[in-house]
């Protein structure tokens, strides 16, 4: 697992292609790891995708103890959409009058017209994929799921020190 320390020791090396094949590097086993793979399932479980259910297959076995797919019975599967809808009742519950500022315009000038839209994607995301990141980019803010932004984490005290935002436009 790399770490915030380990970004600080290629950067000062000063070396640019070692520098792409550490963050390559990060990007790929933050890809492999049981936490990108559990938010992918429930980013399809957001898009109403029960993965569960329809990667379910129904095995029958053999004299000789081998098994193989049940291609003969009934394959009734019904998925339920109820999981993106619970989510957004919840995050509605808690963010549905949005935020309010004693100095609003101040706020707003530092955070952006959109915060309150932008903290209920954050809230959506980080109850979907188990977290989500809020970048303040200047005059307003972004957010980034677990799904497009690999951590870097401090050694000593495990604290977000940077990451690596990513995105990928085909296959290859």
């Amino acid at each position: 697992m790399k770490t915030y320390q380990d970004l600080v020791a290629v950067k000062e090396k000063g070396n640019e292609k070692e520098l792409i094949s550490f963050v390559r590097s990060i990007i790929d086993e933050y890809k492999i790891s049981n936490f990108y793979k559990e938010a992918v399932i429930a980013d399809d479980y957001k898009k109403h995708r029960n993965t569960t259910i329809t990667n379910y297959q129904k095995m029958l076995y053999t004299l000789s103890g081998n098994t193989v797919p049940d291609n003969f019975s009934a394959n009734y599967k019904l998925i339920s959409g109820h999981f993106p809808y619970i989510v957004s009742y919840s995050t509605q519950y808690l963010l549905g009058n949005g935020v309010t500022w004693k100095n609003k315009s101040k706020v707003e000038n530092k955070l952006g017209n959109d915060f309150d839209i932008v903290l209920q994607t954050i809230c959506k995301n980080a109850m979907v994929h188990g977290v989500s990141y809020g970048f303040f980019n200047k005059d307003h803010v972004d957010e980034f799921n677990a799904l497009e932004f690999a951590p870097l984490k401090d050694e000593e005290n495990g604290s977000l020190c940077a990451g690596v935002r990513f995105w990928q436009i085909d296959k290859d």
